[in-house]
């Protein structure tokens, strides 16, 4: 009896230990097996564009500026006149756009004929600029459209209209992205009065992309 009594609590205390064992926590190797597990690498956040980059430049780009204009052989008149430029531009991607251009000018040829001189520039073409991540933006563009002369001095005088034509470029410096101030100089062709002209025209403006 004595040794049955022994068998049983020797039974029970087997059974206690594997309860405790089924109870216990998770062995401490999982948790290891996590902790050492390579963390997946982060992406790194892409870099912001250049503040000057041509992605950041609206598509409409207007001008508005001062432009001096020297005609020569102009019906037997040589003269210079000064005058307001304003120009509107679309691009259709980062560096080529469609520019419109109107300028007119006044002045007076040389004495002793003194006659007051009022011209228009009228035209358009394609304005190609040197996308740059900087603050100068250099450009060309060639416009074609009509060249109108008026010659007066009390009555008129004389008034024509032909054919002109722009070759040139320059450069734009941005203040800012939206606005910039713009320099330039071209070769102003015409063809009034039966005869072709070659005229140069230089100017100063400020720039507004929209």
């Amino acid at each position: 009896m004595r040794k049955f009594a022994l068998l049983c609590a020797a039974i029970l205390c087997v059974c206690f230990a594997a309860s405790a064992q089924d109870f216990a926590a998770p062995p401490a190797p999982a948790a290891a097996t996590l902790a050492s597990a390579p963390a997946a690498p982060l992406e790194p956040a892409p870099a912001p564009a250049p503040l000057f980059a041509a992605p950041n430049r609206s598509p409409w780009q207007l001008g508005l500026g001062y432009q001096f204009s020297h005609f020569d052989n102009i019906g037997g008149q040589s003269f210079n006149n000064n005058g307001l430029g304003a120009s509107i531009t679309r691009y259709v991607n980062d560096w080529l756009g469609i520019e419109g251009d109107v300028t007119a000018g006044f002045g007076t040829t040389p004495a002793p004929s003194n006659f007051v001189a009022k011209t228009v520039f009228a035209g358009g073409g394609a304005h190609m600029a040197m996308v740059r991540d900087s603050r100068l933006e250099p450009w060309i563009h060639a416009l074609v459209g009509v060249e109108h002369f008026r010659f007066t001095q009390g009555p008129v005088l004389g008034s024509n209209t032909g054919l002109g034509y722009v070759l040139g470029g320059g450069a734009d410096y941005k203040l800012m992205p939206r606005i910039a101030i713009r320099f330039g100089a071209d070769f102003l062709g015409t063809r009034v009065i039966s005869a072709n002209q070659a005229n140069y025209q230089a100017g100063v403006g400020v720039i507004f992309n929209f």
